[in-house]
């Protein structure tokens, strides 16, 4: 009887808003100028991580090295780059 209505429970919870989702690690596209304007699915795709934890914490990461180490002697170029990575977002892999 027990068994029953834990399996119940259990089956009558909703799914964990991350069960069998991933993420997407996106960018807004930039060359000189950052275009938030942009809709997402012309975003550039960084990285896929199986978490919105992990996604979070590179998307920190990125902002981070960023600011700090660009190779590219262009300063527009640079600036763009760091807004770019500050601007990223973590998006589900289910998002319409």
């Amino acid at each position: 009887m027990m068994r029953t209505i834990v399996l119940a429970i259990v089956l009558l919870l909703p799914a964990s808003a991350s069960a069998g989702q991933g993420w997407y690690l996106l960018e807004p596209p930039f060359r000189t100028n950052v275009d938030r304007a942009a809709p997402l699915h012309m975003w550039n795709h960084v990285n896929s991580f199986d978490t919105a934890k992990d996604c979070q914490v590179s998307l920190m990461e990125r902002g981070t090295r960023a600011a700090q180490d660009s190779r590219d002697p262009s300063q527009q170029f640079r600036r763009a780059a760091i807004e770019a990575a500050v601007e990223g977002r973590c998006v589900a892999s289910d998002d319409p």
